[in-house]
């Protein structure tokens, strides 16, 4: 059951970050034309790579944080 909701936690996780960092910032900019399309593209690109980046320490830390090394027991 745990793993299951490990599974479930990373695709919401995973839709968040991509609603909200490639579909948003292409949503604001098509809302406001009157903005320079040559800044727009690198904007939107930044926005990617950050998700990404946020995503990947997220991920990271969901899957490394119930990991505890225990001994094992000699006899």
């Amino acid at each position: 059951m745990n793993l299951r909701f490990q599974a479930t936690r990373i695709s919401l996780l995973d839709s968040f970050i991509i609603f909200a960092f490639d579909f948003l910032p292409v949503f604001i900019t098509a809302q406001w034309p009157q903005y320079n399309t040559n800044t727009v593209g690198p904007v939107g690109s930044m926005c990617k790579h950050l998700g990404f980046a946020i995503e990947s320490i997220a991920i990271c830390h969901v899957l490394i944080e119930n990991k505890k090394v225990t001994p094992n027991a000699t006899s």
